[in-house]
């Protein structure tokens, strides 16, 4: 496991490689976002999917799957299905404030990411360094809270790091961008229906 200090308004460019490159290796990286630390891999990996439910010492639940984080309507247009008015809706909340909807699910991603209804959550984060990973990486993030089940999220990384470094199962790499502005998950919306559907504020 290695740990790594980050300026997020100015990330160096090796460290994004060093991100982008461990991602692709089907590694698990926790990453700074615009809400709370999360776990995160290629939304195309099981394995990687996998590891950050043994990590988090919680099984995968087709109840409550990780979401993904896109870098735009374009790219989550790929993903999901995506109609004039669920467009509309997700527009105007994530207006708002941070927020996480779910949307029926095309072929693409692993299996594990999409619910028990054939829906998948996915965000586009106000964060630009996790947008522009995102870009280089050429695909979604999975993102799930960067805590032990039901336990609190870590938000000092340092802390951390020290935590993980006595388990076996643990993170490929920490990137610490300091302490969370916002450490509070985001709006959970269900859009597959003809209304939204508020599952968590």
């Amino acid at each position: 496991m290695r740990y790594q200090k980050i300026n997020l308004k100015n990330p160096e460019k090796k460290i994004l490689q060093e991100i982008v490159v461990c991602l692709k290796k089907e590694k698990v990286v926790a990453l700074p976002t615009d809400t709370i630390y999360g776990l995160s891999c290629l939304a195309t990996s099981s394995e990687a999917i996998k590891k950050i439910a043994a990590i988090k010492g919680r099984p995968p639940d087709k109840e409550k799957p990780f979401l993904i984080l896109v870098s735009s309507v374009a790219q989550a247009k790929k993903f999901v299905h995506l109609n004039n008015l669920q467009n509309q809706a997700w527009k105007n909340l994530r207006e708002k404030k941070s927020v996480t909807v779910i949307l029926p699910a095309k072929d693409g991603l692993a299996k594990e990411l999409i619910n028990k209804t054939g829906g998948i959550g996915l965000r586009l984060p106000a964060s630009d360094f996790l947008r522009k990973i995102i870009r280089l990486s050429d695909c979604p993030l999975v993102s799930t809270s960067f805590n032990i089940h039901q336990e609190e999220v870590f938000s000092e990384m340092s802390e951390a790091a020290i935590f993980f470094q006595k388990r076996s199962q643990r993170p490929d790499l920490i990137i610490d961008g300091g302490r969370p502005k916002k450490n509070k998950a985001s709006m959970l919306v269900d859009l597959c229906g003809e209304k939204k559907n508020i599952l968590r504020k």
